[in-house]
């Protein structure tokens, strides 16, 4: 069962979700696993309350039922999951906290894809594509590093074309804000103090 971001699909969660689970056999494992939930819980969408309401109601019924929300704004994740005041106080049984890719997992990473790079090269790759786990699993492993920097970033419709936008515009609600402080940042090589730019 798939997802897209619409406050009717939402709204409906509770229902289609509880109607899969009444279908399941009682022996079998399931894993039900909400992605992104961030940006699930829209501020119209009231998913948070949906998803509480589907716990205490179906999940928790269900001893082979495994619920996995995970989301990549940890801040939310703490505030609204695990911090949570409300539907889903104390409803958490584990938490796994993912750390970012450091240069050894990104070497690892690199040579179990078969790509053969050099050091220098490996270092390189860190440094444009970040400890994202995602963006380097999508690099053509046929090409060199300056080839595979530009079909991910430069070619048309490149993996990372629109990824500065994507990310402000789901980490903040006003990016328009940030927006502005990054491209002062980026005027100058050096940068600028947090006093200039107040």
């Amino acid at each position: 069962m798939s997802y897209t971001k619409n406050p009717l699909t939402v709204g409906r969660m509770h229902s289609i979700c509880s109607a899969y689970l009444a279908n399941w056999p009682s022996d079998e494992p399931l894993v039900l696993f909400f992605d992104e939930l961030p940006w699930l819980d829209s501020p119209r969408s009231n998913f948070i309350s949906e998803l509480a309401d589907f716990w205490g109601f179906h999940v928790s019924q269900h001893p082979n039922v495994t619920l996995v929300i995970c989301g990549s704004a940890s801040s939310y994740m703490i505030k609204k999951v695990e911090h949570n005041k409300g539907p889903l106080h104390n409803r958490i049984t584990s938490i796994l906290r993912m750390q970012p890719f450091d240069l050894h997992d990104t070497k690892k990473l690199i040579q179990a894809q078969n790509w053969h790079l050099s050091d220098k090269s490996i270092i390189n790759t860190y440094l444009i594509f970040g400890d994202v786990a995602k963006y380097l699993t999508e690099i053509d492993t046929t090409l060199t590093l300056e080839q595979a920097i530009q079909e991910s970033c430069f070619a048309f419709n490149a993996l990372m074309t629109d990824e500065y936008t994507t990310l402000f515009e789901s980490l903040f609600d006003n990016a328009q804000a940030h927006y502005a402080i990054m491209n002062v940042l980026t005027q100058r090589w050096s940068g600028d103090s947090h006093k200039k730019l107040n």
